[in-house]
């Protein structure tokens, strides 16, 4: 037996008029028989076939009273029903998720097209592009000024990436493109780079805590270490960025740097060559680490070893500038004592 509202709660319901409380009213195309007369003649007579309309039920539910004989009176307070308040929390959710999915689907073609610009070196079509989308969409305004910051930071404005970053963190409640975990690496980089090294440790360290897995990050620290004479905790973390990358040609050309400072009091020359000769594996064709593992046999005063390493530079420079540099290396190797 279907439930009635109204019977039970009559000062919160009342009955449905349009199918006097039935929940359901007799179909009007087949006039409650539940089969139509067709067009096939078959010995004489129309063949009978089922009504489309009501499903050959000869009645149809009531699409006022959701087939429950009830409604709802407009001055009552209470609750309708479970039912109904599961359905409206339902949709609720429903529309959230369809918002949720909406703003993903944007920002992620935002993302691929600003990653395919970069590719392209069109840094000034990211800041364009990310303008742009900030006007269309003003509720992304982090989102865009993380883009924008970012661009600046390739551009090597720093003052202006910094500007932008600063305005995208903290990151939106819905991260989707990660800022949360990227922004402070970035902004970082650009404190760096503007000499403002006490200010970019704080920041980077939180960057690591967050993408623990990213080399550069190590990489970028080591380089505020090295400009904070701390040169043990710089190489720390370099072989930490060559644990996590070991491919990477350049964390062996800065490790060897650092061992090689003269700022060091810990230089180390061989372990510096050890560094420069794996770098040479992964690239054989850059001349600078060929230059840097002939300053280091001039130091350890092989003269023969470092200017063949020399002559190997010289093979490989292509810039005049570079050619010079070398020649005034091998220059002064013949005169020196």
């Amino acid at each position: 037996m279907t439930y009635r509202a109204h019977v039970s709660d009559p000062d919160n319901y009342e009955e449905c008029e349009k199918c006097g409380g039935l929940g359901k009213y007799t179909c009007k195309t087949c006039g409650g028989k539940g089969s139509i007369e067709g067009g096939n003649i078959y010995d004489g007579y129309y063949t009978m076939m089922g009504c489309g309309i009501c499903v050959n039920e000869g009645t149809i539910k009531c699409d006022t009273c959701d087939g429950t004989g009830s409604t709802r009176k407009k001055e009552a307070k209470s609750r309708p029903s479970y039912q109904s308040s599961s359905a409206n929390i339902s949709r609720t959710r429903l529309s959230s998720t369809r918002k949720v999915n909406r703003k993903f689907e944007i920002l992620r073609k935002a993302r691929n097209k600003v990653l395919e610009l970069h590719k392209k070196g069109d840094h000034d079509g990211v800041i364009y592009y990310a303008y742009e989308l900030m006007v269309k969409y003003p509720r992304y305004k982090k989102e865009c000024n993380y883009f924008i910051g970012r661009a600046y930071v390739y551009k090597q404005n720093y003052s202006m990436a910094l500007l932008h970053l600063n305005r995208a963190t903290p990151p939106p409640q819905e991260d989707f493109i990660k800022i949360g975990d990227w922004a402070d690496f970035y902004i970082a980089q650009a404190h760096y780079h503007k000499g403002n090294f006490k200010n970019a440790l704080p920041i980077i360290n939180k960057a690591i805590a967050l993408i623990p897995d990213f080399d550069f990050a190590y990489s970028l620290r080591a380089r505020i270490y090295q400009e904070l004479r701390r040169y043990q905790d710089a190489i720390s973390d370099l072989t930490t960025a060559i644990n996590l990358r070991p491919e990477t040609d350049s964390h062996y050309v800065f490790r060897g740097l650092l061992y090689s400072n003269d700022k060091n009091p810990n230089k180390d020359y061989q372990k510096a060559i050890d560094d420069f000769l794996v770098a040479i594996r992964l690239d054989p064709q850059n001349y600078h680490t060929y230059v840097s593992v002939g300053d280091c046999l001039k130091g350890l005063d092989s003269r023969l070893e470092a200017l063949a390493c020399y002559g190997f530079a010289l093979e490989r420079a292509r810039r005049p500038a570079e050619t010079n540099l070398i020649k005034r290396r091998i220059e002064s190797l013949k005169f020196h004592k």
